[in-house]
């Protein structure tokens, strides 16, 4: 992989970004350890750049980007899991199971099993949009995790689930991610996934199956907002689309 150097802004000193997101000698401009004005060259680049309390504090700099992806990962999944609750999709999937609506495998992750057959969230979690004292929080609430504390993340996140969701557009309607599945900006988006082809199977069953189907959905996404208190829009797809929040 070729080196590509960039010039940070902050301290004025190239590093290689293909090897860091952050500038590495200043974290861009959280640590200043480094006598000299932005721009303008230390004397001796190895003591003042150099030093294990310097590389430790960057170090922390970058489990802390690590440990924000992981926290986004857990975000993803309990902002899911209570919408997927709020809107009864259990009961949902149960009936598409008994008219044998055929599911299409969705592999979440090695170590993450499905919370459901058929429906997953598309939005990504904005969790930049979280403060430091609400990042402080969520986090003592997940690796500390009482009773009382679980009640507590999820009445944040019940309360903020417009916030940590919706992505910041002046546009009216977004693809996703093409113009076959459009959906209101406002809106949350629950895909559902099922394979249209089953083998064997006549179209009169097919015929009967997707007209339940696709009443169940519209029933969804119509008693959203007055019954359940969520702007829902649920696209269909017949595969795992790519990108979207898919860890």
């Amino acid at each position: 992989m070729h080196s590509k150097l960039v010039k940070c802004p902050f301290c004025g000193v190239f590093y290689n970004a293909t090897q860091w997101d952050i500038c590495p000698y200043c974290a861009n401009g959280k640590i200043v350890t480094y006598p000299v004005g932005a721009g303008q060259e230390p004397a001796d680049f190895s003591t003042v750049y150099s030093g294990p309390q310097f590389f430790k504090e960057v170090n922390e700099l970058l489990d802390d980007k690590i440990h924000d992806k992981e926290m986004e990962k857990k975000l993803f999944f309990l902002l899911y899991r209570i919408i997927y609750d709020k809107l009864n999709l259990r009961e949902v999937e149960e009936k598409f199971v008994e008219i044998d609506v055929p599911t299409k495998n969705m592999l979440i992750g090695p170590d993450e099993e499905p919370i459901s057959k058929y429906f997953f969230l598309r939005n990504d979690v904005q969790i930049s949009r979280l403060t430091d004292a609400e990042m402080t929080m969520v986090r003592d609430c997940i690796n500390d995790p009482t009773s009382e504390k679980e009640n507590e993340l999820k009445s944040f996140l019940e309360q903020n689930i417009y916030r940590l969701l919706l992505p910041e557009t002046t546009a009216r309607y977004l693809f996703w991610p093409d113009r076959s599945h459009a959906a209101p900006a406002d809106y949350i988006v629950i895909a559902f996934h099922t394979l249209d082809y089953k083998e064997g199977e006549s179209d009169e069953i097919r015929s009967k199956r997707d007209d339940i189907v696709y009443k169940e959905l519209n029933r969804i996404q119509d008693e959203s907002v007055d019954k359940y208190r969520l702007k829902v829009a649920v696209l269909k797809y017949n595969e795992l689309p790519i990108g979207g929040a898919v860890f």
